[in-house]
Order: C-alpha cells, then structure tokens, then sequence
C-alpha cells in the first residue's frame, strides 16, 4: 500500500516539475498556454485561422457559398502595420487597416489609416454600389483606367470614366492655401452640358442637346469643327442694359446694344 501512495506523489511531482519548464514556443516565463506563443520558425496552418476575443469554436468559415482561410470576430476590428525599421533612411511609416467607427452610432466603412501622421487618406462607405472604384488597363498604350461610380465591369477604354445613373457630375473645389475658397462644376444629362459657378450660384455655360448637334440654349451658337451662329449671340445678360447682341438678318452682320430695355442697332456689316 505504501509503495502505490509513493508512486502516485512521484508522479505528481514529475508532472509538477514538467508543467512548470519552458514549453518551445511559448513565452519565458509564461504561468499557461492561454497567454500566447512565439513562435520562431515558419508557421503552416492547413485550415483556417480565427483571430479575435469574439472567436469561438463553433465559428463557421463559411459566408454564404464562398469558403475563406482567414476571420477576424470583434466588437472593433483593427490591424496595425508596425514599420520596426530603425537604420539609416529606411521608411518606417505605420499603417492600420480599420473596420467601421469605433464610436456609438459611428457609420459603416473601410479605411486605410496613416497612423504615423494621423490621417486617413482612403476611405470606403458600406453600402457602395458595385465597381464604385474600377482600375485596370485596357488601353493600346499600357497606361491604366480609372472609372468611378461604374455600374460596368468593364469601363470604356478612356483613362478616365465616370458613370452615373443620373447627372454624372464633377467638382473642382479650391480650399485653403492663400486664394479664397471657390468651386466649378462640370455637369450633364441627356439633355444639356454645364459649366456652373457653385459659389455664385450660376450656369455660366450651359451646351444643349438638339438631336443631332450640340447647341448653346435656343441655338444662338452652334458648335462643329467651325463656330457657326445661327441665330443671335449674347454678350452679356440679354435682359440687362449694356449687353451686346450680335445678329445675321438677311445677310447683314448687325451689333446691336441693350439700352432703357430695347436693342439699338450700333454698327451693321453688308
């Protein structure tokens, strides 16, 4: 009976001692496995990974059909990019990947941040339509396309495309610096391009759709290879006093002037 206790308390001791030595792989000094590993060789995983304090054992890596190596589950999803480079003119920029607002009632998105200068320089929204960002090359020369809010795949073999159901629009808009702020907006639909004055509220330029050419409105100015008037072109606000109208009646070039509210003919040209 006294030989089987002393057999059991060596066992005991033995597994106390082996429970308490560095296992290969984990931390120095670590009190259990629950604490984390480093490993230092190469790393093989022949099935999938899941990372996070929300990861449980019955984690489907399955979405819908589509099966996938790699998942994160967390109330606030990050990865950080950590440049450890220190010798000479190495760069050494970090960067994060960061999944939605962290703040109550924040919005849905995908950003790219610059942690090492604080900004976020890409940004995508939930919810943004298919192709919304569309890059590849498919022109002659090799350089790349670019089409932005595509509802195609495949954009037309410009370098630039912009599509949108409705108004497709574009703003230039100077901020800061040492000029004041203004804005210009390039705008179309089926019917008429526009150049418009956003800060001063108007359409500078607006070039009509008749059919067949493009016309300036009421087709004062028609534009082909050659500028061609075809009715009368305004200088100026037609209804405002000191504004120039310039006509072709019957053959003769007429200039005529908006004065107390009538046009008074200034010079013609047989």
């Amino acid at each position: 009976m006294c030989s089987k206790i002393l057999y059991i308390v060596l066992i005991l001791f033995a597994f106390n001692v082996y429970s308490q030595q560095d296992i290969p792989g984990q931390r120095k000094g670590a009190p259990s496995l629950t604490k984390g590993f480093t490993v230092n060789e190469d790393l093989f995983i022949r099935g999938s990974l899941g990372v996070g304090n929300d990861m449980d054992a019955d984690f489907s890596f399955t979405y819908s059909t589509t099966s996938y190596e790699f998942a994160m589950a967390e109330n606030n999803l990050r990865i950080l990019f950590d440049d450890a480079s220190s010798a000479g003119n190495y760069p050494d920029n970090d960067w994060m990947f960061e999944f939605n607002d962290q703040q109550y009632g924040g919005l849905g998105n995908f950003k790219i941040k610059d942690v090492s200068n604080s900004t976020t320089p890409f940004y995508i929204g939930a919810n943004a339509p298919d192709n919304s960002l569309f890059v590849q090359n498919i022109s002659k020369d090799g350089s790349a396309q670019i089409g932005l809010g595509l509802a195609l795949s495949t954009p037309v073999s410009f370098p630039l495309n912009i599509y949108s159901s409705s108004n497709p629009s574009i703003r230039m808009q100077q901020t800061g610096g040492v000029s004041n702020d203004y804005s210009w907006e390039f705008g179309l639909n089926q019917n008429v391009f526009e150049i418009r004055d956003v800060d001063a509220g108007t359409t500078p330029l607006k070039i009509a759709n008749d059919g067949s050419r493009f016309t300036v409105e009421d087709n004062q100015i028609v534009f082909s290879r050659d500028t061609e008037i075809k009715g009368c072109l305004y200088i100026g606000d037609s209804d405002t006093d000191g504004s120039w109208r310039i006509s072709n009646i019957n053959g003769v070039l007429t200039f005529e002037i908006r004065d107390n509210g009538s046009w008074e003919v200034a010079m013609e040209l047989d």
